[in-house]
This record gives C-alpha cells, structure tokens and sequence, in this order.
C-alpha cells in the first residue's frame, strides 16, 4: 500500500529504457538490446558496400557501439550465456566492420579494430 492505495505487482516493467523483472534478473533486458544491436549490425552489413570505411565506423560507433557501453553494467552481472550471446554480436560486427567471412577469427579481428573484448571493458 502506497498512501492508502494497493500497488499492483507485475512480473516485469520498464523504466528509462531498463528492463526489469520480478527478481532483479536482466535477461530480458540483455535480450531487448541483442535485437537492437543486431539490427544494427544487419544495416551496417546492408550499406557497407556503399559508403567509406571510415563512415561504416562512424555509423557501428553512433548506432552499435553505445549499447554495448550502455549495458556494461548490466550484462558483467549476468550469467556467462548472456554474456556469450553479446560477444558473439561483437564478433559479428568486427566480420561485418572488416568484411571479412563469418568464420573468421574474431579475436584476431577485435585486436585489428582496436576494440577490447566485452568482458575486458
């Protein structure tokens, strides 16, 4: 009760952009923005043949990039398959960045870009 008023119990609500359940997990969370990074990986991929490298980096940089720094936080706190599926969209989006196969070296490619890894930020 809140000033006389019952509140209502939800499993799941979202404030300012975070998702949050019942239990303080971030699952659903992590899971809203691997949609919104690999949309974002899948539009990179789309225009990288039309445009500079340069300007594939600013646009991974503007669109990509700041939802990985965004849930830092969040996803060094969850479990490792969580954490797994946000590297692997790293990963991606270094093939994508350097067009190069999707059975490339990843980590050979994050060293190329000059990127730390998810866990080392």
């Amino acid at each position: 009760m809140v000033d006389g008023a019952p509140v209502k119990q939800v499993f799941h609500t979202q404030s300012l952009g975070v998702h949050i359940d019942k239990n303080l997990f971030w699952n659903m969370h992590i899971h809203e923005i691997a949609k919104k990074i690999a949309s974002g990986i899948g539009g990179l991929k789309c225009v990288r043949q039309f445009v500079p490298t340069k300007t594939l980096h600013t646009i991974f940089n503007s669109l990509v990039q700041p939802h990985f720094n965004n849930c830092y936080v969040v996803w060094d706190n969850s479990g490792k398959t969580l954490a797994t599926k946000l590297q692997k969209l790293q990963n991606r989006a270094a093939r994508v960045l350097t067009f190069s196969s999707y059975d490339a070296d990843a980590d050979c490619l994050i060293r190329k870009l000059d990127w730390k890894k998810l866990e080392d930020q």
